[in-house]
């Protein structure tokens, strides 16, 4: 009964200690294995010795029992015999109990020895690549940690090279260049208004040379007077005749060259309507300029927008960094706790394995007390029963055959329960280090795993940065090239439109002004020369109308003086 309690206790022991184990909490769980292995070897130690004194003194007091029952017929050569046998049981029980020492010794040294093979070795080795690990992912860590720093620098620090400091570098750019297009766009004002002061003085400078024509006109047509006209009626006639055949086809000249200006002045009207038109083109590609600056503006204010976002995404890598780095603290300090754990639970293997050891060496001492005393007891009752071997008799020999026998059985259980806790010891030994062998091997995938997250975790956040930063000076290189190109282009556009504009207008002014000048020059040349002949020829004309008017009054006065001299000449007689 003994012997099964102490069974008992020896699962409950196991089990009470693998039932509280936890295998994510190694440093927790191990006082607590350790207290159910202590309770499972002490409750088997104190039961196997129990169990081993209770059938000693049971067999003893049985022996006595039967020796005081049956004192007869006794064979001597039968009480060697048994007592020999009892004695190479003894030496046998022996072997066991140095065996099952020579076992315990073996898992001590598998517990507890230096070697690499040994549980306190592996815990060792799980130690130092744990600390190995950390140390590499902490340098491999760190590099990307600096990448970021650097990153969040190029992004939000005032320097010129930041991309803040690009941004705004961009944006003074652009008002700069704002700033130089308002004396265009007032150059331009300019020239159109004196496109305007050009056509009121060119308009101005038509309608006076058409009065002045007109004044001309009524010159000429009053220049000659109404007494010469009644004296000269025939003659003027005959100058209205002669002025009519010979200045009509000028005066049609003049017609077609007045029509010819009427043309151009049309012309020029279309110019002005297409210079205007051009102008007008001008303005709205300087208001789409306008625009696209604006839109432009717009977009270097959604860019503190972008910022303010990045900068949320760069804290939440900084908390995650943070959160990575508390992380790498938790799993240093867990280091360090295993570290500080180690020594313990080195100083509670040895203390159970000295206890251990401790407990067999007494347990070999009180079986090595028990043969002694079994043994003296023997020789004590090999004596006694040759002493009394007339009054024992056969009923001595069959008691101590039935008791031999007993105890015979008895050690057989004994060594069958010492194999069987020997097997039991072995086997939990072997589980304790499958599950420790499980738990380092688990702890070793974790921190593999951990170790692959973290580094895939860290290339993500740098290809991120590194994209977000390419897309980033992309757009802004694109934007920059657009915007000057567009500049480049608006200010070759306008600077041609313009120097055409105000060449085509000074080529007009000056061919309009050089044809009028031309033309009016010309006819006017025309006009004194005809009017210089025509009057020429009148006053020759009325010169010698003149002539023969006076040399025919004289004739005829001439006549009648004749003839008055011829009356008077007659009434004389």
């Amino acid at each position: 009964m003994l012997t099964s309690i102490g069974i008992l206790g020896t699962f409950t022991g196991v089990v009470a200690g693998l039932l509280n184990f936890d295998v994510n909490d190694i440093n927790g769980s191990i006082t607590e294995l350790l207290g159910g292995m202590k309770t499972a070897f002490l409750t088997s130690v104190i039961g196997l010795c129990f169990s081993i004194l209770l059938k000693t003194s049971y067999t003893l007091l049985e022996r006595k029992k039967s020796d005081q029952e049956d004192s007869e017929d006794l064979d001597i050569q039968m009480v060697v015999n048994k007592i020999h046998t009892l004695s190479n049981n003894s030496s046998s029980q022996l072997n066991l109990m140095q065996q099952l020492s020579e076992n315990m010794q073996k898992m001590v040294n598998v517990l507890g020895s230096e070697a690499d093979s040994s549980l306190l070795g592996q815990i060792k080795l799980l130690r130092s690549d744990m600390s190995d690990n950390y140390k590499q992912f902490k340098n491999e860590l760190l590099p990307m940690v600096t990448n970021v720093e650097n990153i969040a620098k190029s992004l939000g620090s005032d320097s010129d090279s930041s991309i803040l400091g690009q941004v705004r570098l961009l944006r003074t750019d652009l008002l700069d260049n704002y700033k130089k297009f308002n004396p265009m766009i007032e150059n331009i004002e300019k020239v159109y208004q004196l496109l305007v002061e050009n056509k009121t003085e060119f308009d101005d400078f038509e309608n006076k040379l058409w009065i002045k024509l007109q004044d001309f006109a009524d010159m000429m047509s009053k220049s000659a007077t109404e007494a010469v006209i009644e004296a000269l009626k025939q003659v003027i006639q005959d100058f209205n005749n002669n002025l009519t055949e010979q200045f009509g086809e000028n005066f049609k000249e003049l017609n077609r060259a007045v029509m010819a200006l009427i043309d151009w002045q049309e012309n020029y009207k279309n110019q002005l309507n297409e210079m205007i038109a051009l102008y007008n083109a001008g303005v709205q590609s300087l208001t789409v300029t306008e625009s696209s600056i604006a839109k432009i503006e717009g977009s270097t204010q959604a860019i503190p927008t972008t910022m303010e976002k990045l900068s949320s995404v760069i804290a939440t890598n900084q908390h995650q960094i943070d959160n990575l780095g508390n992380h790498l603290n938790s799993f240093a300090e867990l280091r360090d706790k295993a570290i500080q754990a180690v020594p313990e639970i080195q100083n509670q293997i040895s203390a159970m394995l000295s206890n251990m050891e401790k407990g067999n060496g007494d347990l070999i001492q009180s079986v090595k007390a028990g043969g002694e005393q079994l043994k003296q007891s023997l020789n004590q009752s090999a004596e006694q029963l040759s002493e009394s071997f007339a009054a024992s008799g056969n009923k001595f020999v069959q008691k101590l055959t039935d008791s031999s026998e007993e105890f015979a059985k008895t050690t057989r259980q004994a060594n069958e329960l010492i194999s069987s806790n020997i097997e039991n010891v072995r086997t939990t030994s072997q589980e304790i280090k499958v599950n420790l062998e499980a738990t380092a091997k688990s702890m070793s995938d974790q921190q593999k795993v951990l170790n692959q997250e973290f580094k895939q975790m860290a290339e993500q956040i740098t290809q991120f940065a590194q994209k977000w930063q390419n897309e980033f000076d992309t757009n802004t290189r694109q934007i920059q090239e657009r915007f000057a190109q567009s500049i480049d282009e608006m200010m070759k556009k306008q600077l041609s439109e313009n120097t055409r504009l105000m060449t085509r207008l000074e080529e007009e002014n000056k061919k309009a002004l050089a044809t009028t000048g031309e033309s009016v020059e010309k006819q006017l040349k025309l006009i004194d020369t005809s009017m210089e002949t025509e009057l020429k020829r009148v006053m020759e004309q009325m010169g010698t109308s003149l002539a023969t008017i006076s040399r025919k009054f004289t004739d005829d006065y001439k006549e009648l003086v004749n003839r008055m001299v011829e009356i008077t000449n007659y009434r004389g007689r």
